[in-house]
């Protein structure tokens, strides 16, 4: 065993799905996407995996979800909460929204000693996406303190409706630049978006994009520290962003002279962004335990 860990970001409100996502039973049995990506991480060599929660959701995430976990499944919690910021900050009375993706891994730096991976709770990246992560952590340094699985935007869509998405720009096998695209959808046979400046571009089906399926070694929890303490030191300022993303925090590493490594699997990803989406995820489910990919029934 390699001494990987997988941070599950299970905090999420699931504003657009109407519900928490994360406790939502989509498997033949009612398994839960992240069952299937904790079942995925552990036979790809992850050791250990830390689940990023909100207290207000801890009851229900225990009864739903780690109850179905074997007692060899070895977890952490750790929590995600308005009030979880530095020292120095005084968190406004009028602030329901959480602090963004980036902020959640803050919050687990006391649980990470190891090199690790970062999935959403809310998305299936199958067992390809994490042997690939497995067999680059243990590779990650100084110089490519990073790694993440790309998946072809075509892949990724919603018939339900738009999508927001990190598309990427790549170049010889590594990440240059991500920008955060909002309102993707298929119009006919065309993929249209909106670019960080709010203006409607064309993408193409094979575009990469990030899923939120990063790896990172140990010491990269430094530029997450730097990242956090930068955000909230400009939460005075009128043009201040109200949430600190992952992605945001990579490509600033990247500015930096760090490197990223882009890579490529045959990983099918899906997802429910909307409640009409769950038809689609139980029947790939299904298929994928008919093709014998999955047992039956995980744990």
């Amino acid at each position: 065993m390699n001494g990987l860990q997988l941070v599950v970001l299970a905090a999420g409100m699931g504003s657009r799905y109407g519900g928490l996502k994360q406790m939502e039973g989509v498997g033949p049995s009612g398994e839960t996407l992240l069952k299937y990506s904790v079942y995925d991480a552990l036979r790809s060599g992850f050791e250990g995996v830390v689940f990023v929660i909100r207290e207000a959701i801890r009851a229900d995430f225990e009864r739903v979800v780690l109850s179905t976990f074997q007692d060899t499944t070895p977890f952490q919690l750790a929590f995600q909460e308005l009030t979880t910021v530095p020292a120095h900050f005084s968190v406004p009375v009028t602030r329901t929204k959480p602090w963004g993706t980036a902020h959640a891994l803050w919050c687990a730096k006391e649980q990470i000693t190891k090199p690790f991976a970062v999935i959403n709770a809310d998305d299936f990246y199958g067992q390809a996406a994490f042997e690939a992560l497995a067999q680059m952590l243990p590779l990650l340094d100084e110089a490519t303190p990073i790694c993440m699985v790309g998946y072809a935007l075509g892949h990724t869509l919603s018939e339900a409706g738009s999508v927001s998405r990190g598309v990427c720009t790549v170049e010889d096998g590594y990440l240059v630049h991500i920008e955060e695209h909002t309102d993707i959808r298929r119009q006919g046979d065309v993929i249209t978006g909106k670019n960080a400046q709010g203006r409607e571009i064309t993408l193409s089906e094979d575009t990469i994009v990030s899923m939120n399926c990063w790896g990172f070694a140990s010491q990269f929890m430094g530029d997450i520290n730097a990242e956090i303490t930068q955000f909230f030191n400009r939460q005075q300022e009128v043009d201040a962003p109200s949430e600190v993303y992952l992605p945001a925090a990579v490509q600033r590493a990247l500015h930096r002279g760090a490197r990223c490594k882009v890579l490529t699997t045959s990983a099918q990803w899906c997802g429910v962004t909307y409640p009409a989406d769950k038809g689609t995820v139980q029947a790939l489910l299904r298929e994928l335990v008919e093709k014998a990919v999955y047992p039956k029934r995980i744990g």
